[in-house]
């Protein structure tokens, strides 16, 4: 039979019941993932928010464009002429070019607040 060791001994044995649960360690990665993750939705409603905006003003060039197409559209070919108007999405402008048959108009409406490049229109209006 082998002796058995002083109780002193031997090493000492942790209740499984007290080593449940979660380490400082393993927490504070959970926060930084659920940081991570916070900070890329509100990056992405950021993003979300400025196209919104960009698309809005984009749609406002366009209905300036749009008007001021009809607008022309109603005066006789020859009495067409160039000219512009100020509307709530800035200066539009355009160029009347009669062909005696059709008047060609490239209408013009100044760029959004982001955007380089203002919005251009080409229509060919027959005349009546």
């Amino acid at each position: 039979m082998s002796p058995r060791l002083p109780s002193r001994a031997r090493p000492a044995r942790i209740p499984t019941a007290s080593r449940s649960g979660f380490t400082l360690v393993e927490a504070l990665v959970a926060l930084l993932l659920l940081a991570l993750g916070a900070l890329g939705v509100a990056s992405t409603s950021a993003w979300a928010a400025r196209l919104a905006s960009e698309a809005r003003a984009v749609e406002r060039q366009a209905l300036a464009v749009q008007d001021a197409a009809d607008s022309l559209r109603g005066v006789a070919c020859l009495a067409l002429v160039s000219g512009s108007v100020a509307t709530p999405a800035g200066v539009t402008s355009w160029i009347a070019t009669s062909y005696g048959v059709a008047a060609q108009l490239a209408v013009t409406a100044p760029a959004p607040l982001r955007r380089s490049l203002a919005l251009n229109a080409e229509l060919l209006v027959p005349c009546e």
